[in-house]
């Protein structure tokens, strides 16, 4: 998945990546809801964890393009460690 998000996010703006992983990750949870076998399950999981993927990476990408190199250490300290205090307060 690394070489292949880093194709996209190379390829497109980010404003277009976020619209895409938003959308695919809308029509893939609509596509859950019509499974009616196994292998149909799968393949929505596939297309689910490749958008997922790339919105995930989105953020970790976009504070260094939008913040001033004197303050990046800080904000990506405090992008990341929400990760883990919402880990904490995930039921």
């Amino acid at each position: 998945m690394g070489l292949l998000s880093l194709y996209f996010i190379r390829k497109f703006k980010r404003k277009t990546l976020f619209l895409i992983s938003g959308i695919g990750l809308f029509l893939t949870l609509n596509f859950f809801s019509f499974a009616n076998n196994f292998m149909m399950i799968m393949i929505g999981s596939l297309f689910f964890g490749l958008f997922a993927g790339l919105l995930g990476l989105l953020p970790n990408v976009l504070v260094p393009d939008a913040t001033p190199i004197e303050k990046r250490q800080q904000i990506l300290s405090g992008l990341h460690s929400m990760y883990g205090i919402s880990s904490l307060f995930a039921p």
